[in-house]
């Protein structure tokens, strides 16, 4: 391995995604920013539309990026060409099914609401300049499908029971109450509900009229106010808030929806009520295998073909300085593999016990466990303790050896107490 061409190599393309290097055409997002949008369009969208733009010249590689919302892909296009190729959701393919080219709509369909000039013309981009990414679920498949699909349908059931419960709750603080008339002693009053007889005219709505007392309709604390004689009472109305399953059918719903996006439920609700210590990690661990698949998906399809493409332009700039015959035998060899961040165990120090018998019993190696843990290459975890041990030795200091043994007897009489 040649340590200091693939250490010039990742400064440069670490310089090539800072956001003020403009690895975006639009200049608005770092390569580390584009990844995360990048996955986030995956999720909500079901699909990814990056354009290449060789020869930019926004930034001094001369490459760029461009992410199309996928609804400028006109899934209305559709069709049979005269070559012979066929356009379906605006994806044309050959004999093949394979894609030869893309029609992007050069604007936003929405965008009529900003102008209203606005037309819906396309733009055919060849498949070369386009990297089309989505979770394929049948054979020929043309267009992704959104990871909320499933659990869209219950997050609208949640937020429909939700405003319901909002309305209860503003029924339940507002008390209706009915007032029960005595139809004989309202009749010698010539009333009949809020109907009032007036001499020589025919009836009209007026006002409340009573013999004792006023009908009040509106009451504030501390009032006291004496009904008419022709009251008998009053009936309520006082509905039930709130409803007593509420909660669970909350619960239901969110998981799942969990299930539907592959997340945990207490994770994904913020809801640690009932979870313990094994039902954690076991959740935990086949969480991680979820994250490691959308991991490995992110790299084959944007991490790796940007950086050959990437650096198969550097090749042909002279405005960077790398060594131009060792980056072609690089991208030839396709031997460039990117490394993702890991994660450690619930327990570190069970996880280290684990580790130290599996280096013993030759079932792994350090490399793995780095690479496992926190994504990092093994000659770099060397070269830093080589470096750090060289300086505390230079500064009077004298590494000490790590006493792990003591540290795990510690731990298995904490365990055993």
């Amino acid at each position: 391995m040649d340590k200091l061409f693939n250490t010039d190599l990742e400064a440069l393309y670490r310089a090539a995604g800072k956001k003020k290097n403009r690895p975006t055409v639009d200049g608005r997002h770092s390569l580390r920013d584009f990844q995360a949008l990048w996955v986030n369009c995956l999720v909500v969208d079901g699909e990814v539309i990056v354009r290449h733009h060789d020869g930019t010249t926004k930034n001094k590689f001369r490459y760029g990026l461009e992410l199309i919302d996928p609804a400028r892909l006109d899934w209305t296009k559709n069709g049979e060409l005269a070559n012979g190729n066929r356009i379906k959701m605006g994806v044309e393919m050959d004999g093949d099914n394979m894609p030869v080219a893309y029609w992007i709509l050069e604007k936003h369909p929405q965008d009529h609401l900003f102008d209203a000039r606005s037309q819906h013309r396309h733009q055919r981009v060849p498949a070369e300049f386009i990297t089309h990414s989505f979770l394929s679920e049948l054979p020929n498949q043309t267009r992704g499908v959104s990871m909320l699909a499933s659990a869209g349908l219950r997050a609208h059931l949640i937020n429909q029971f939700e405003k319901a419960i909002v309305i209860g709750g503003i029924v339940a603080s507002s008390k209706v109450g009915f007032y029960k008339v005595n139809q004989e002693k309202a009749d010698d009053y010539g009333i009949l509900g809020n109907y009032i007889e007036e001499e020589g005219e025919g009836g009209d709505f007026t006002e409340d009229v009573n013999d004792d007392a006023s009908l009040v309709q509106k009451v504030t604390p501390g009032m006291f106010e004496q009904l008419p004689s022709y009251v008998d009472g009053v009936d309520t109305f006082d509905p039930e808030y709130p409803p007593a399953n509420f909660e669970e059918f909350e619960k239901r719903m969110l998981r799942g929806m969990a299930s539907g996006f592959g997340d945990q439920y207490h994770a994904m609700a913020n809801d640690l009520e009932g979870v313990n210590y094994t039902s954690s990690r076991t959740g935990e661990l086949s969480q991680r295998d979820v994250w490691r698949e959308l991991q490995n998906f992110l790299s084959s399809e944007l991490m790796e073909p940007h950086f050959e493409r990437w650096a198969n332009l550097q090749l042909l700039n002279n405005a960077v300085a790398i060594d131009k015959s060792k980056l072609s035998r690089l991208i030839d060899s396709e031997s460039y593999l990117f490394v993702p961040r890991g994660w450690s165990w619930v327990d570190p120090l069970k996880e280290l016990k684990a580790h130290e018998t599996a280096l013993a019993l030759g079932l792994t190696t350090r490399r793995k466990l780095i690479a496992e843990s926190d994504g990092r290459e093994f000659e770099d975890v060397i070269d830093e303790l080589a470096e750090e041990e060289a300086y505390m030795r230079d500064k009077g200091i004298e590494p000490r050896e790590p006493n792990v043994k003591a540290v795990t007897e510690v731990k298995d009489e904490d365990e055993n107490d």
